[in-house]
């Protein structure tokens, strides 16, 4: 290992809610940053607005330190000026929008990490286009990305001394069509461990899946363009092929009763809610659907399907920053007709299944293993530290927008702050 990790740091991250490693993949990213600088003994503290729940119970089971914060508030100031953390990492840009400057004024020498699990203006701009844009023009990113989204999220990364990215793709949309320095960002993508156990077979496997957060809105449209669109037509195919006992069975946190109140029974697609282990959940069934019209960042559904061993079908949206240079694992289909024939196609085919799988396997170990991701974000982090002078100094507009940030937020929260203390004073 080429970083000398004897010593220990303290890093504070700054949430609008608590990680949930079960209902997200950027809840679940953020518990695997967490775990591995814990066992290179660096403290680790966890700061949010958000109430306290379940899920913070688990990050102080875990050893975490836990904080609730609340934004406008001066108290924070003095409270991470005694904490005094070597680094702070903001989990997405409003979150770096609302403490930044006060994390700036209170610990100038505190390194800003900021990670955007995906480039959300991208996300936004993708779904606002989804009914005037064909699906190429979307994936493609041809669409007015200047927005009002897009003027923040860049600001907060030159504001701070260094991105973490998810995806190759979105790291190009950066550095090329806003002009973003290289250096400033650094591809972090989800991890995983190594298998200490196989994966059940093709015989073991039975059905296919969908899974997604419904608040995630790219995946609330997916599951209805899959209920309305697509399913249909691949029901169709099954009936012809006398494969009627074959299901669809969607998976998700937080379902409302409109999704809920889609489960049929007879039409085979079932709607199934939460659940608690989506690897084990994933590894039972034989193919795994991803109908994304929209989104950005990389499709921890995707990734964690070829973890469990099962080949994907999705759309150049879900595939996209997924596979670098490598081939995809599974199918990418351009239209609802191409979805419904490469999902019977990849189910019926034992042994373009085995090939797929084996290259999902072949693309966790290459760009997703845990060991090497982790050992190059502690590398990039300590480097931060060492030359955060000289990094700042070359960032000049990054200085820039956080001098004029901390002048207009500061005293627009000072003003908020004075309001809510009257208010609490009637």
């Amino acid at each position: 290992m080429s970083v000398d990790a004897s010593s220990s740091f303290h890093i504070l991250f700054i949430g609008p809610v608590w990680p949930e490693p079960t209902s997200t993949a950027a809840g679940y990213r953020i518990g695997g940053m967490i775990d591995y600088l814990q066992m290179q003994s660096w403290k680790v503290s966890f700061a949010s607005a958000a109430k306290e729940n379940a899920f913070s119970d688990s990050l102080k089971s875990r050893g975490v330190n836990i904080f609730p914060v609340q934004p406008n508030d001066a108290s924070f100031d003095q409270w991470i000026r005694e904490l005094s953390p070597d680094f702070v990492l903001f989990d997405r840009f409003m979150t770096e929008e609302q403490f930044g400057w006060r994390v700036h004024e209170a610990c100038p020498q505190t390194v800003r990490i900021l990670d955007t699990s995906d480039l959300h203006f991208l996300r936004r701009a993708r779904g606002h286009a989804l009914q005037s844009h064909s699906l190429e023009q979307i994936a493609s990113a041809s669409i007015p990305l200047q927005t009002e989204d897009a003027l923040r999220e860049v600001a907060s990364i030159y504001r701070s001394d260094l991105t973490l990215m998810i995806s190759d793709f979105e790291m190009e949309i950066l550095t090329g069509r806003f002009g973003l320095p290289k250096e400033l960002i650094f591809l972090h993508r989800l991890s995983y461990p190594k298998r200490i156990n196989s994966v059940p077979n093709l015989n073991e496997r039975k059905h296919f899946v969908m899974i997604g957060n419904f608040r995630h809105l790219p995946n609330r449209d997916a599951f209805f363009w899959m209920k309305d669109k697509i399913w249909p037509l691949i029901r169709q195919e099954l009936d012809k092929r006398g494969m009627k006992d074959v299901e669809l069975h969607c998976y998700g946190s937080y379902p409302p009763k409109e999704v809920m109140d889609c489960d049929h029974e007879k039409t085979g697609f079932r709607v199934k809610g939460w659940t608690p282990d989506q690897f084990h959940t994933l590894s039972q069934y034989r193919v795994s659907l991803a109908p994304l019209r929209f989104g950005a960042g990389i499709k921890g559904k995707i990734a964690d399907s070829w973890y469990c061993g099962t080949p994907v079908v999705t759309t150049p949206i879900g595939s996209e920053g997924m596979h670098g240079a490598l081939e995809f694992s599974g199918r990418v289909a351009q239209s609802e007709e191409q979805f419904a024939q490469a999902s019977v196609d990849l189910y019926r085919d034992p042994e373009t299944w085995h090939l797929e799988q084996e290259q999902g396997h072949r693309l966790i170990r290459d760009l997703y293993d845990s060991e090497t991701l982790n050992e190059g974000l502690l590398s990039q982090l300590v480097q931060a530290r060492q030359v955060l002078g000289q990094r700042r100094e070359k960032n000049f507009v990054g200085q820039m927008l956080l001098h004029h940030l901390s002048k207009s937020t500061k005293y627009f929260s000072k003003w908020i702050e004075e309001k809510n203390k009257k208010g609490m004073g009637k």
